[in-house]
């Protein structure tokens, strides 16, 4: 069974430095996660104490994690989840998840960036309701939270 819950730094960060030191080159997009522990261990860092996180954890390992940073009325999402648990499911549960967190939150919309060769990720948030606002190497997505 797959838990989706709040990150808790304590907790969480060294099974998160460790999941995401496993990706292969082949996994980051977008220069993203970053490649050395240091590099991990700062960038969890800046999204912990700069937005909101969650993770998914299975069997007590942490296998998913989505942030959110604000920028003005936007709440910007990165999301990644282990290449063992894609193809499940997961991933969409943790952005529908946070989307209404930041519903609830007044946020007028949610952004994410993504290589537009990233079908699976492109797949999972058009499926939430995301729509392509720009194209170019990536795509910029958004979704609207206000009515």
């Amino acid at each position: 069974m797959i838990a989706i819950r709040a990150y808790n730094d304590e907790k969480d960060r060294e099974d998160l430095v460790r999941m995401y030191r496993m990706f292969s080159p082949a996994d980051r997009t977008l220069g993203l996660p970053p490649e050395s522990e240091e590099e991990i261990e700062r960038w969890i860092g800046f999204l912990s104490s700069n937005g909101l996180s969650i993770v998914a954890e299975a069997d007590g390992k942490v296998v998913g994690h989505l942030a959110i940073v604000p920028e003005d009325e936007a709440a910007h999402l990165t999301i990644f989840i282990h290449k063992d648990f894609q193809n499940r499911g997961i991933g969409q549960r943790m952005v529908s998840a946070v989307v209404g967190m930041c519903r609830d939150a007044g946020y007028e919309r949610v952004v994410v960036t993504t290589d537009r060769n990233n079908m699976r990720a492109i797949h999972v948030f058009e499926k939430v309701g995301f729509f392509v606002k720009s194209v170019g190497f990536e795509y910029e997505m958004h979704l609207p939270l206000l009515f």
